[in-house]
């Protein structure tokens, strides 16, 4: 096993041994074969958001400053139109439970 994980393993296992053309992949890189992966992204790097500190990581990864809802609307445009140009084709959404939710105070 370890012989085999070497660089152009998905192309020898993948299409020459499965015969299969294209694979979606869910990523957190856009960095693949192109040719046999096809990428999706994780909808949750934007959408589950839980801390000021995660916002500024998204932020700072894009060149962008955040202090108001509508700048973080831009910020995933701007993310989302950055993976479209790395060749992303979708977003993938999960699925998790939540517990109850109660209102916070200021």
């Amino acid at each position: 096993m370890a012989e085999a994980n070497r660089p152009g393993i998905y192309r020898r296992i993948l299409r020459e041994k499965c015969h299969i053309r294209v694979a979606l992949t869910q990523a957190n890189r856009t960095d693949y074969d192109l040719d046999l992966l096809i990428l999706l992204m994780p909808l949750d790097t934007y959408a589950a958001v839980r801390t000021k500190r995660m916002i500024e990581e998204r932020s700072t990864n894009l060149g962008e400053k955040v202090k108001t809802l509508d700048d973080y609307l831009d910020l995933t445009k701007k993310g989302l139109e950055r993976w479209k140009a790395e060749g992303v084709v979708g977003i993938k959404m999960t699925s998790r439970p939540y517990g109850t939710l109660t209102a916070a105070k200021p």
